[in-house]
């Protein structure tokens, strides 16, 4: 459906944007983080903020960016070698990130 494009899409962008800020160093830097990250979704989606964190990006990115989990992670996803046909490198890295955490 074309609410799974968009939470797809969202959950992708999301994850590119917080590989681009890296890992936080504090809480209020976290929180920064996130606030950025969703108000970009939201602006690439046209929807609210909290539409679009409630519905269109994967709790697990959220969560595991939250554990430090999520820009190593990421980052080793990205440099692999592994492929999948019809998917970008940010969203394998993504799904990986989907099949390993969930």
């Amino acid at each position: 459906t074309a609410k799974d494009f968009r939470t797809w899409g969202g959950s992708t962008l999301s994850a590119e944007t917080l590989n681009q800020f890296g890992e936080f160093s504090n809480e209020d830097d976290l929180k920064k983080n996130l606030r950025e990250m969703v108000t970009i979704v939201s602006r690439h989606l046209r929807n609210t903020a909290r539409i679009c964190q409630n519905y269109y990006i994967h709790p697990l990115i959220i969560e595991t960016y939250k554990k430090n989990i999520f820009i190593p992670f990421y980052r080793k996803s990205m440099d692999s070698k592994k492929k999948m046909d019809g998917l970008s490198k940010p969203e394998l890295a993504v799904l990986t990130l989907l099949e390993e955490y969930s």
